[in-house]
C-alpha cells in the first residue's frame, strides 16, 4: 500500500521489491511496463528484472552484461521446427514480443549483433573417484571439467570459483598426499557442487517434459516425487505472490544454500 501512494517518487532501495500483477500496477517501480515481474532495485538504482520468463512453449532470458549491453535468449525445444527461422532479427524480436515482460524493453533498446544459435546446453558431472579410489592422481578438476550446466541460471561461474577456493584449501592440507588431496577434492565436489548439477538436472527434465507435452501432447510430467516438499517450479510461480517464497527463490538461485535446504 505504501508503494502504491509513494511510488513515484521511489527510484531505489536498498532490499528488493517485489512486483506483481495482483492489484493495479505499481508507479515508479515497474520500469519495464511487464504486466507482472519480479524486479530487483539495487542501492544505486539499477533495476535487474526477473531473469527469465517460462513461456508455455519456449524459455526467454535476459541477462544484463557490462557497457549497457543486455542479452535476450529464445530458448525452445530442439525438435521444435518453428523456431529455426528465429534466427532472423526480425522474427526473434517478434517471438519476444509475446512475452510482456520483454516488449517494453524490446522499446528501449537497439540491437548491436546478430542472432547467434546455441546448442549442447547439457548437464554433466564428472567425479575423478571411483569406488573410493582415485581415478588418477596429480589429476585435480575444476569449472567446467568437472560440472557443466543450462546457463539459464547462471551457475556455471560460480561452481568455478567454488571449485577454485576447495582447490585451494585442499592444496594446503594435502599438498603432500596425491591421493588424499583427490579423494578430499571429490568429497567437496559432492558437497557443493553435485547438488546443483542435480537441482539443474530434475529442473530441466521438468521443464522440457512439460513443454513435450504442450507442444507434442506427449504425457504429462509426473507430479513431484515428494509429495511435502515443493519443486523448483512452484517455488518459482510462489515467489511472484509470497515474499517468503520470493527469498527463498532467491537464495536458490544465488546459490546461498543447497537445494535440499531450500525444498
Amino acid at each position: 500500500r505504501w508503494l502504491l501512494a509513494h511510488g513515484d517518487g521511489v527510484l531505489t532501495g536498498d532490499s528488493f521489491f517485489h512486483l506483481n500483477a495482483l492489484g493495479e500496477p505499481l508507479p515508479g517501480l515497474n520500469m519495464c511496463g511487464a504486466g507482472r515481474v519480479v524486479c530487483l532495485i539495487d542501492p544505486i538504482g539499477d533495476v535487474y528484472a526477473c531473469p527469465f520468463v517460462i513461456h508455455d512453449e519456449f524459455l526467454a532470458g535476459k541477462w544484463g552484461a557490462d557497457n549497457g549491453a543486455v542479452q535476450l535468449v529464445v530458448a525452445p525445444l530442439a525438435a521444435d521446427r518453428r523456431f529455426r527461422t528465429a534466427r532472423d532479427p526480425a522474427i526473434f524480436t517478434a517471438v519476444l514480443r509475446t512475452v510482456p515482460a520483454y516488449a517494453g524493453w524490446l522499446d528501449v533498446m537497439d540491437p548491436i549483433t546478430d542472432v547467434f544459435p546455441m546448442g549442447g546446453l547439457h548437464n554433466t558431472l564428472r567425479r575423478l573417484v571411483a569406488d573410493g579410489s582415485p581415478v588418477a592422481t596429480g589429476l585435480l578438476a575444476i569449472g567446467d571439467s568437472v560440472c557443466t550446466t543450462n546457463p539459464t541460471l547462471g551457475r556455471g561461474l560460480a561452481l568455478a570459483l567454488t571449485g577454485a577456493a576447495d582447490l585451494a584449501d585442499t592444496l594446503a592440507e594435502y599438498g603432500d598426499d596425491p591421493a588424499a588431496l583427490a579423494l578430499a577434492m571429490d568429497r567437496l565436489v559432492a558437497a557443493h557442487v553435485a547438488p546443483f548439477y542435480q537441482d539443474q538436472a530434475a529442473i530441466d527434465a521438468a521443464r522440457l517434459a512439460t513443454m513435450r507435452h504442450t507442444i507434442f501432447g506427449e504425457p504429462a510430467p509426473p507430479p513431484p516425487a515428494v509429495a511435502d516438499r515443493v519443486s523448483y517450479p512452484e517455488l518459482r510461480v510462489a515467489g511472484c505472490y509470497d515474499p517468503v517464497a520470493f527469498r527463498a527463490f532467491w537464495t536458490i538461485n544465488g546459490m546461498v544454500r543447497p537445494p535440499d535446504e531450500v525444498y
